[in-house]
């Protein structure tokens, strides 16, 4: 059999799209509240999900030049209409965690969860005390009680590479960040091997979470001080390469 090109990504398509698909991204949060006693972790932590589609106008593509138009129909391709005759397409999904600083059982309620969220917990933490760890604390200025952590965050392929998952996660951000201190995340590729891929991942992975203002810390873990302007900066110059 001869080779099979892969449908073109949304980076294929023209300047007007991609704008036009930024503004009509759209950001789905929820999150699960049960009886304290059926909760499966400890008090100190709650998770939110977000995913992350975009919608067009199924006649409006059609009228597109044609490379744009064969684009658009390969990403909505399997993605029902809508009774408008919009189509809602996927594009990404991720999590946040929002820890209460003054939990006594906030290591725990992270360590239970992961092992990725017990290291970023060692860390951020101060040591058998609450709140931050007293050297971060120092380079700080925001105040709040809350810490947003992002442990999960992917963006599907055919929209990689047109700024639409650092949007949303930016736009989550700025919504969550009421009464909180700082959001951090360890960039790294779950379940990946061997220490030079996993350097590499991180290196790459850094770059491209510094877009959104993320700063390296300590031991691979990445933070953002949300009283200071950097996550609204930096989004608006997102937005504006978009």
């Amino acid at each position: 059999m001869g080779n099979v090109t892969p449908p073109a990504g949304a980076r294929a398509l023209s300047s007007h799209w991609r704008e036009r698909l930024v503004r009509r991204l759209r950001i789905d949060l929820r999150f699960d509240l049960c009886h304290p006693q059926a909760d499966p972790w400890p008090p100190g932590a709650m998770e939110y999900y977000a995913r992350f589609t975009v919608s067009w106008d199924q006649e409006e593509a059609a009228r597109s030049g044609p490379d744009d138009a064969r684009i658009l129909d390969g990403l909505a391709r399997h993605a029902p209409e809508n009774d408008d005759g919009y189509l809602t397409v996927p594009v990404g999904a991720a999590t946040f965690l929002i820890a209460d600083l003054c939990s006594t059982s906030l290591f725990l309620a992270l360590d239970d969860r992961s092992d990725d969220l017990a290291h970023i917990g060692r860390v951020l933490l101060n040591p058998g005390k609450e709140g931050l760890a007293d050297d971060l604390r120092e380079q700080i200025e925001g105040h709040g009680d809350g810490l947003i952590i992002v442990p999960e965050a992917h963006v599907t392929e055919p929209w990689r590479g047109v700024n639409l998952g650092l949007i949303a996660i930016g736009l989550s951000l700025q919504h969550l960040s009421r009464g909180c201190a700082l959001a951090a995340l360890h960039p790294m590729e779950p379940r990946l091997e061997g220490a030079q891929a996993r350097s590499q991942a991180h290196q790459r992975l850094g770059t491209h979470w510094s877009r959104l203002g993320f700063r390296p810390f300590r031991d691979q873990i990445f933070v953002l001080d949300l009283a200071r302007n950097d996550l609204d900066e930096h989004l608006r110059a997102l937005l504006r390469r978009s």
